[in-house]
């Protein structure tokens, strides 16, 4: 097994965005002690020279319609937390072209980069109930009234990441004890915690290839390699049973380094993942697209296109994915969109204000939920940082004259939905919200948790939420791990078991019976991020409460800057 060393340094850095964005548009960074504080890690590496997309797979130059001009996308990649390989830092060096299976949809831009004024979201600052450190608006529910009650708790491989966007099951890259392969995929059910290896190594291992990138939905696999040593990415998908057993793969689409590697997402019964062109490649002007294919089928299509580049990585729901792409107009709008998995046609969308650039962006009962890692100082009740989402559902398209609510923390990972309960990751723990009653329950990490705390793996909206967190109680780096122990209930699984001091814990959670839960007395009441563990944990707090700091102040006094943006982490 890997150490535990490289996940924290050199294996992945903190982004700079926020402060080269803010220079970007010629503006200042409110706070530079928090901008040090950075939640989300990525890694950027070099790829060889370009190798044509979808080469050899019959797909054309995009990976779908080679008739509509586009050029594919290809390689560097930004590797964040969520989507770290552990023990695999490196594998950065993919690119992007995809392709999807629904003919060309969407497309926004006319080749001229304006079509007119497009309407944005408006939000009065008194349209916005918060929940932050000092709110009032909220109250904590009493430890033996959560508003979601354990399901099931299971151990995996120290490093093991997953993702889920639905009741049933969860995709689980999970870290060897080796460096070839360097990671196995295996899908997790929800129900009993057992997990079934479906991918010992990467289909392409013996061209150098290791698996990057893996989710899926009830029926059907899809993930991205990746050989970090040419520069190369490839995305696979395949048919997955009821049973949890993988059909047989197709590759889709490859491409090098002028391109972003994909995101990707499983929806529905299709693949889908994104073709962006890398900021600075020799691609940098060229749009990106959603791709879609059907599990199962070498069709692929474009199912939307966007010129430049789009916000966020692709958000998975059960029945249909989010994207952001730009609005076909003059200046800079991000236009929050969610595509039908089946159709790939757009069920809603609404426009940011001009500039306002999502980190995520999410969709569950109420619309759609996004998240600013940085403030305005324009956009009145969404100027400031934190996650969003309208207070109750309406109808699609309208969201003016709507209540929202924002959890005021700077985010790293897009929101969930289970039932009628918000969820959303906080510093190192995941608060689950009742909108409707004011309520909000802390899921906490265990003391032994690394300083990611408790994540949050479920995307979309479902009765079932996933968290995990990576338990570490030997300093030296943990126990090991054997080979060919049965996972829990005794489900027989490839799957390393896990040592109880050195593992990722995986606990499944479903919401509490209706009227159950019940707030704390007020002398017990804590504030809505996490309640410390140590020392560390008690200083990091300190330093991301929402209340402008004296320093922040100055720094925006002297500030001369137009737009600020600012980060607190």
């Amino acid at each position: 097994m890997p150490s535990r060393r490289p996940l924290h340094s050199s294996s992945a850095r903190p982004r700079s965005t926020g402060s080269a964005r803010a220079r970007s548009h010629g503006q200042t960074p409110l706070s530079h002690a928090t901008a040090r504080r950075r939640s989300v890690k990525e890694q950027r590496v070099g790829g060889k020279a370009p190798v044509s997309l979808g080469s050899g797979l019959g797909l054309g130059a995009f990976g779908g319609d080679a008739a509509n001009g586009a050029r594919p996308p290809e390689g560097g990649t930004l590797l964040t937390r969520r989507r770290f390989l552990y023990g695999a830092a490196a594998v950065g060096a993919a690119g992007i072209l995809a392709a999807g299976g629904a003919a060309i949809a969407n497309v926004v831009g006319d080749g001229e980069g304006n079509s007119g004024d497009v309407p944005t979201l408006t939000v009065p600052e008194n349209a916005v109930t918060t929940l932050s450190a000092d709110s009032e608006n909220f109250s904590q529910t009493a430890d033996d009234a959560p508003l979601v009650q354990n399901a099931g708790t299971y151990d995996l491989p120290f490093g093991t990441l997953l993702w889920s966007s639905n009741d049933v099951n969860a995709a689980c890259l999970i870290p060897t004890s080796g460096a070839n392969p360097l990671t196995t995929v295996g899908i997790m059910n929800l129900s009993t915690g057992g997990v079934t290896t479906v991918l010992e190594q990467a289909r392409d291992q013996a061209a150098g290839f290791d698996i990057y990138d893996v989710r899926c939905s009830q029926t059907g696999m899809v993930w991205t390699e990746a050989n970090i040593l040419q520069g190369v990415w490839r995305v696979w998908a395949a048919p997955l049973s009821a049973d949890g057993a993988l059909g047989s793969p197709i590759q889709l689409d490859e491409g090098d380094s002028a391109w972003e590697t994909p995101s990707i997402a499983a929806a529905g019964d299709a693949a889908f993942w994104q073709c962006l062109p890398k900021a600075n490649g020799v691609a940098a002007t060229a749009n990106s697209c959603v791709k879609r294919a059907a599990f199962g089928s070498s069709e692929v299509g474009t199912v939307y296109e966007s010129e430049g580049r789009m916000a966020t990585p692709l958000y998975a729901l059960a029945d249909a994915v989010v994207c952001t792409p730009r609005a076909a107009t003059s200046g800079t709008y991000y236009q929050l969109t969610c595509l039908d998995a089946a159709s790939g046609t757009v069920t809603d969308q609404v426009t940011l204000p001009a500039s306002m650039r999502p980190l995520e962006a999410g969709y569950g009962p109420t619309g759609f939920s996004f998240c600013f890692e940085a403030a305005y100082n324009y956009g009145d009740g969404i100027a400031g940082v934190g996650t969003y989402t309208p207070l109750s559902k309406g109808a699609s398209f309208a969201y003016e004259g709507r209540s929202w609510f924002c959890f005021s923390r700077t985010p790293t990972t897009a929101p969930a939905w289970c039932g009628d309960y918000f969820v959303v990751k906080s510093t190192s723990s995941v608060a689950v919200v009742d909108l409707a009653s004011n309520l909000y329950t802390s899921l906490l990490a265990e003391d032994d948790a690394d300083d990611w705390g408790e994540q949050l793996a479920t995307t979309g909206t479902g009765s079932t939420l996933v968290t995990y967190q990576h338990i570490d109680a030997d300093s030296s780096g943990g126990t090991s791990v054997d080979e060919g122990e049965s996972t829990a209930d005794g489900e027989s699984s490839s799957v390393p078991a896990a040592s109880a001091s050195y593992c990722c814990r995986v606990r499944v959670w479903h919401a509490a019976a209706a009227g159950s839960a019940a707030a704390a007395s007020p002398n017990t009441e804590a504030p809505a991020d996490d309640a410390s563990t140590s020392a560390d944990d008690a200083s990091g707090d300190a330093e991301e409460v929402l209340d402008e700091t004296a320093g922040d102040e100055t720094a925006e006094e002297a500030s001369t800057s137009e737009e600020h943006h600012t980060r607190t982490n």
